[in-house]
């Protein structure tokens, strides 16, 4: 999971729904979305552009899949003339800009996916067929991801965190037991926390490590929560 720039990696003894942990999470992968499916009302299910782009990509050179091609590059092009924490640009802008920008590309969008769909010439089973009605299915999905504005576009972020989990499998089975597991989620949260926000894990770690150990047995929780890798970065 990816809350803005922090990480989330947890332990599980099977795959039962579980609670949700107590955050609210901008970014959350499908397979996590399944493990805290019991959770309800805590999370909002957002879709990924790139997931959805990938499917009329391999429709080739079909004129209309290429038209929505362009269209979510558009919307890519917009939302990304600004960027929240850059000259005064805060959430709420972003909203405001999605709102006035994006959304009425979606509406183009949406138009042209529902005169394919009612095309009986496009088969079933056909990838052009595939791709409308993959869209259409995350049409709801899609459309949270504008009720913010700093929800991505997509989950590339977690696409590319994940790569590193799957590294590490082999070195997950010497964990040795539950408890050595939630420590390791623990240090791989860590670790691609660091990597998030640009910090080089050795000399975080270092640094951390003396800093918690110099710290009371009665320290508030939120001392500890400057110690983690983006607050240590903004207070070094």
């Amino acid at each position: 999971m990816i809350l803005n720039r922090k990480s989330l990696m947890t332990k599980r003894r099977d795959r039962t729904p579980t609670t949700a942990p107590s955050a609210r999470f901008t970014m959350i992968s499908r397979q996590c979305h399944r493990t805290y499916k019991s959770a309800g009302k805590w999370f909002l299910r957002l879709a990924c552009f790139q997931h959805v782009k990938r499917k009329f990509l391999d429709c080739g050179e079909d004129f209309d899949c290429k038209v929505i091609v362009r269209l979510i590059n558009y919307i890519y092009h917009l939302d990304h003339k600004h960027i929240i924490g850059q000259n005064g640009w805060i959430e709420a802008k972003h909203r405001k800009w999605r709102k006035d920008m994006c959304r009425p590309i979606m509406k183009i969008i949406r138009k042209k996916l529902d005169r394919m769909a009612a095309d009986k010439t496009i088969l079933p089973k056909t990838e052009k067929y595939d791709a409308v009605h993959y869209m259409l299915g995350e049409w709801d999905a899609l459309m949270n991801i504008f009720k913010r504005g700093d929800y991505h576009l997509d989950n590339n972020d977690i696409e590319r965190l994940n790569r590193y989990i799957s590294l590490s499998r082999r070195n997950s089975l010497f964990f040795g037991s539950h408890k050595g597991a939630e420590r390791g989620a623990m240090f791989y949260s860590l670790v691609c926390l660091c990597r998030l926000n640009g910090v080089n894990f050795f000399e975080y770690i270092s640094d951390v490590i003396n800093k918690a150990a110099a710290l009371p047995p009665n320290t508030p929780l939120e001392k500890y929560r400057m110690l983690l890798p983006d607050k240590w970065k903004e207070n070094r």
